[in-house]
């Protein structure tokens, strides 16, 4: 490691996400890394791109995470901290704000494509949770940037597009959200291949909330023979809907897997947990809250067991 270009350390690190400095600040003792880490660390800054309606039309805003509204701040600025600055999330909101002027006005397509080389791929965070009619400027972002978490409301066939290739590409995508009413009944199996991407060490989480897209039994029931047969998958779905589906009541006949039912009192609510005699793997289904997870123990591969964390009580393997 000593013999590592200090230009490349640098360049290394400067790829991180605050998430990751934040830990490697701590832990990090090399004479050659540990510099460049605190530097980065000190200097790293992270904004949030918010667009909004005002009278005019849509403006834009810049707020540091954590920070507030940077009244300093504007594209120029990010330009010449180009080294340090971030664009942890961008944001959709539709609501005006009264007596405060703008930060900055510009169109948004040309704003976005400016903007795509400060997004952190990471672990940046695409919000349009208020949704917005006119948010097709989704294509000024389309193959150009990739983030972690998506929100989403539906605002025509680019929002489709939009996730689909988010969901085939994206590396870090681990949080999904549909939301709205518009959106066509095949972003079910969207969403389904994207519970699918849930493997040992990644969990995923989606939530679908529209009323185009009703969960029914067969849904889950597809879910459970996958988790059934491998006992692999990791994820979480939950799902707003008029109705209710039925819990699968016994083993499904295609499998020759011994499975185990177990009803156990959870911190928060009761809930059905199916457990692998042959894999250490739990399955949760309930009805009331309308969710599916499954979870993998992870004890011997990482650090942290996410369902040691969430389940102590059916970690007992």
């Amino acid at each position: 490691m000593d013999a590592v270009p200090r230009k490349f350390v640098d360049s290394t690190v400067e790829l991180f996400s605050r998430n990751t400095l934040d830990r490697l600040a701590w832990e990090v003792r090399h004479p050659q890394w540990e510099p460049i880490v605190n530097l980065h660390y000190r200097n790293r800054v992270c904004y949030e791109v918010e667009f909004y309606h005002a009278e005019g039309g849509i403006k834009y805003r810049l707020w540091k995470i954590n920070g507030g509204a940077d009244r300093s701040a504007s594209l120029q600025s990010l330009r010449k901290n180009r080294r340090f600055a971030r664009i942890g999330k961008i944001s959709d909101q539709k609501r005006q704000y009264l007596g405060v002027a703008p930060l900055g006005e510009a169109p948004t397509a040309k704003l976005l494509e400016s903007i795509v080389p400060f997004i952190d791929q990471f672990s940046g965070i695409f919000d349009s949770f208020l949704g917005s009619s006119d948010f097709s400027r989704l294509t000024s972002i389309f193959r150009r940037a990739y983030f972690r978490d998506i929100s989403l409301f539906y605002c025509g066939q680019i929002a489709y597009d939009f996730l689909e290739e988010q969901i085939n590409n994206s590396p870090f995508l681990s949080d999904v959200q549909v939301l709205g009413p518009e959106w066509p009944k095949s972003s079910l199996d969207l969403m389904k291949k994207f519970c699918l991407k849930g493997r040992p060490g990644k969990h995923v989480r989606a939530h679908m909330a529209g009323s185009n897209l009703l969960v029914d039994s067969s849904y889950i029931d597809h879910f459970f023979l996958l988790w059934n047969t491998s006992g692999n998958v990791n994820f979480s779905l939950t799902f707003i809907q008029y109705g209710t589906f039925e819990l699968p009541t016994r083993i499904p006949t295609r499998t020759h897997m011994s499975l185990e039912l177990q009803t156990v009192m959870c911190s928060d609510s009761f809930g059905n947990f199916f457990k692998h005699k042959t894999k250490k793997s739990v399955t949760r289904i309930s009805n009331d809250t309308s969710l599916m997870e499954c979870y993998i123990c992870e004890c011997s591969r990482f650090e942290k067991c996410l369902l040691k964390e969430r389940y102590p009580k059916v970690h007992n393997f």
